[in-house]
């Protein structure tokens, strides 16, 4: 019948139109998943990369920061190695001042220590001078000769009582004035044992004294 062709030619177009439709909602879909899954897999990888990324930041942080940390531990270290140093060199340089000012200290007690022994000698010899001058016993070579023998002796004690007192008086107030000027207590007591003892005694004694004094300025 006409209607019923009519009515299936309308149905089958309809039919068309749908399963047309609906492929293109399939190829729609399937493009929109592709699309969806390269977009998920482009994130991935944009979230991996950006991970990686802060991951080798962090790392670079970190390594800086234990490099901060070392050099900063290293500078610490060489900065109180240096204080160190110079601490050592600041008592080196005092040790070294110390030093030269004792050895300097002793060089002038030295030379000072030499002029008065040299001055206390002098002295000594001038009293031996006065002793063996040619009113007594002709010279003090010559009184070193005779005092070895007897006779040398006897000639000493021969002498006149007064003429002795003189020279012994003359020789005391000489070791008197120098002992005083040197500040010299060995002088001093010898002025007075010259002025308490016999004129014999005395030159011995002055004698004694002249070697005393040449072996301490020796061993100086």
């Amino acid at each position: 019948a006409p209607e019923v062709a009519a009515y299936e030619f309308q149905s089958g177009g309809i039919v068309e139109v749908l399963e047309g439709l609906l492929d293109k909602f399939k190829t729609e879909l399937r493009e929109t998943e592709t699309a969806e899954s390269n977009e998920a897999h482009n994130h991935d990888l944009a979230a991996m990369h950006l991970g990686n990324t802060i991951s080798r930041d962090q790392a670079d942080r970190d390594e800086k920061a234990v490099a901060r940390g070392q050099r900063a531990e290293a500078a610490a270290k060489a900065k109180g190695e240096l204080g160190e140093t110079r601490a050592d060199m600041a008592e080196t340089k005092k040790l070294k001042a110390d030093t030269e000012s004792t050895l300097s200290i002793k060089k002038a007690q030295f030379e000072e220590n030499q002029q008065v022994r040299a001055a206390e000698i002098e002295a000594i010899a001038k009293a031996i001078e006065i002793l063996s001058s040619p009113e007594v016993a002709g010279s003090y070579a010559k009184h070193l000769a005779l005092a070895q023998g007897s006779k040398g002796a006897v000639s000493f004690l021969q002498l006149g009582r007064s003429a002795r007192r003189a020279k012994i008086s003359n020789v005391a107030k000489l070791l008197q004035q120098r002992g005083m000027a040197l500040h010299s207590k060995m002088l001093l007591e010898a002025a007075s044992a010259a002025a308490a003892n016999p004129f014999a005694k005395v030159i011995g004694m002055i004698e004694g004294l002249l070697e005393k004094l040449k072996a301490e300025a020796a061993s100086e």
